[in-house]
């Protein structure tokens, strides 16, 4: 195997390589910070990559996996695990929320995690057909191959059926996807599959039933896509405060949330609450500014709130000063020929507010 063995502690790694050594493995790289990871990702193709979660960083592991995807430099048959020191319930629910193929809370015993790699990269290479159609977001064709691994790997039947549900609700093949979640939720009382099912729901704009079995979720209050879906349920019952409060609450359960402060500053601009939008807009820019989430359409959107913020602004002197602050973000969109338009909306805003 391939190994990539990133964090930023060497002793870690160090551990690490000589444990792998020891069970036969020779292709061994180390990386300790995330670009290193990026640049290591761009020049080999890894059967394996055990990462830190927290580099102590201008980007955290869940941004880290999502850059690699993006950049799509994550083959089908590479196995991610995470690996953490932090016992944190909102850094363990983000490593959940990211997807990797596993994840080990440091520290751990030497078979435990031998046993657990290999469980990683076993089940990586029998699923196989399924990782290779997802990484093209072949939704279609993911449904077939899980139809086909139900039958050669029945073993991995409960991954797979979920594999199955999320493709087909991608598909928009949302009674089918319920079909599957509800035979699920007969076997396994997980709060994750009520509130998929839930979301089958929503979907078809059958709130009352989707209301219904997010009742039923045991624990509410400290659970993020809970309050995800009562979230889209209140914005399709028009109620944009109750919309905004739930992603809050779920914003506030994940040491990182894609794009939920995103969702809550645009949702808070709609309500014109644009200080809720500024505060928001703000956090998902600082926490994104180094990913692909930082472009200039996340930058034209914090401009956006700040000026919807200062509209009717009586000190003028103090909308100068953020002004000169946020400069450098028009300026990026001024550089961009496909937003000449765009640039000059923002141009006549400021001269309005002036």
């Amino acid at each position: 195997y391939t190994i990539l063995v990133a964090d930023d502690s060497r002793l870690v790694t160090s551990t690490i390589t000589s444990l792998l050594k020891k069970l036969g493995c020779e292709q061994i790289h180390c990386a300790y910070k995330p670009l290193d990871v990026i640049a290591k990702c761009r020049q080999n193709q890894f059967d394996l990559i055990i990462c830190d979660y927290n580099f102590q960083s201008f980007i955290n592991g869940f941004q880290l996996l999502e850059e690699l995807n993006h950049l799509k430099l994550l083959p089908s048959h590479t196995a991610f695990m995470f690996l953490t020191g932090e016992n944190d319930l909102r850094v363990v629910r983000s490593i959940i929320d990211a997807e990797p193929d596993d994840y080990l809370l440091k520290p751990f015993k030497n078979q435990f995690f031998i046993d657990r790699l290999t469980n990683a990269i076993k089940r990586k290479r029998a699923l196989l057909p399924i990782y290779e159609q997802h990484i093209k977001h072949d939704y279609y064709a993911v449904i077939e191959a899980c139809k086909e691994c139900l039958e050669t790997r029945p073993e991995y039947s409960k991954l797979i059926r979920k594999f199955k549900a999320n493709a087909l609700v991608r598909c928009k093949e949302y009674h089918s996807a319920r079909t599957e979640y509800e035979q699920m939720l007969n076997e396994d009382n997980f709060d994750w599959i009520k509130t998929a099912l839930a979301n089958t729901f929503i979907e078809t704009d059958d709130v009352n039933r989707a209301k219904e079995i997010l009742e039923t979720v045991k624990s509410k209050d400290d659970n993020p896509y809970y309050h995800d879906e009562m979230s889209s349920i209140a914005v399709l019952n028009s109620d944009l405060p109750q919309a905004i409060m739930h992603l809050k609450q779920s914003a506030m359960l994940l040491d990182s949330g894609a794009e939920r402060e995103l969702v809550i500053a645009n949702l808070s601009l709609a309500n014109e609450n644009y200080d809720d939008a500024v505060t928001y807009m703000t956090r998902y820019y600082e926490k994104n500014k180094n990913t692909f989430r930082g472009s200039v359409f996340t930058q034209l959107n914090l401009v956006r709130s700040y000026l919807y913020k200062a509209k009717g602004v009586k000190n003028l002197s103090l909308f100068e000063r953020q002004l000169h602050s946020l400069n450098p973000l028009i300026d990026e969109v001024r550089k961009r020929p496909s937003l000449e338009h765009v640039h000059r909306l923002i141009i006549s805003h400021i001269a309005l507010i002036r």
